[in-house]
């Protein structure tokens, strides 16, 4: 008589498994090592009859004498690997420069901060790299460094016509980390009745911080600029056709008596 062995990968995450094999009755068979067969973040240990672990275990050149098929599974031990963190100016990483990861995967990652730039994630080198996350496979096979990978920090300045009755506002403009942004001008679009324009301010009734038309903004953040609007002051002159005599004539500002 002759029995069927046959190997299953078992979460093998690459390679191939062994083919299948015969065993004879009577014979003693050899049972092969993994080949090239993977697993990301583990390390090939033997066979075993069932898928968790907790069946028979074979290792690999061990005799298989049992006169049964069976299919062999493929044993994985989680590699614990020690993963440094490298935050390139950034602050320290929460929780240290240390972790360590068992099973090819990051149970968490850590959090870093650096002032006028954007966290752009964890990489496996300094420039370029792949980006490490909690959701994959990080693929190392010993000790690594993780680096956090930064950006330059972006602010949007955006502008408000603040009650303007024609022409259109300015598009929005974006500020980089350590530059200077030349404001906006009215460009003679923007127009209110009654009222000329009078540069920018951050707040609608003109109590905050004003800028003038092409005035340059050092600070770093995002700003919303409204349009500050002067009332025109205009004189009115009153003809009484034949009634009596006007006392005097007045003054207007803003486009209403």
């Amino acid at each position: 008589s002759t029995y069927a062995v046959s190997f299953n990968g078992n979460g093998s995450t690459g390679g191939s498994v062994p083919g299948l094999l015969t065993k004879t009755h009577g014979e003693d068979l050899t049972l092969p090592d993994e080949g090239s067969l993977v697993k990301t973040g583990y390390t090939f240990g033997g066979w075993n009859t069932a898928s968790d672990g907790s069946g028979t275990s074979y290792a690999a050149g061990a005799p298989y004498r049992v006169v049964a098929d069976v299919t062999l599974f493929a044993k994985w031990t989680a590699n614990s690997l020690t993963v440094r963190y490298d935050s390139q100016e950034g602050s320290s990483a929460t929780g240290g420069s240390l972790s360590t990861t068992t099973g090819g995967t990051l149970a968490s990652l850590p959090t870093t901060s650096r002032e006028g730039y954007a966290f752009n994630g964890w990489f496996t080198a300094s420039t370029g790299g792949s980006e490490v996350t909690t959701s994959s496979p990080h693929g190392q096979t010993a000790d690594f460094t993780l680096y956090a990978q930064w950006s330059v920090a972006a602010y949007v300045v955006s502008f408000n016509g603040n009650g303007s009755t024609g022409g259109s506002v300015p598009d929005t403009e974006t500020k980089t980390h350590g530059g200077n942004l030349t404001l906006a001008s009215n460009s003679g679009s923007l127009v209110k009745t009654g009222y000329t324009f009078g540069g920018w301010n951050t707040h609608a009734d003109g109590s905050g911080t004003s800028f003038l038309e092409g005035a340059t903004y050092e600070v770093d953040g995002s700003l919303s600029l409204l349009a500050v609007w002067v009332g025109d002051a205009l004189t009115v002159t009153y003809d009484s056709q034949s009634g009596s005599a006007v006392s005097a004539g007045s003054t207007t500002s803003g486009g209403v008596i």
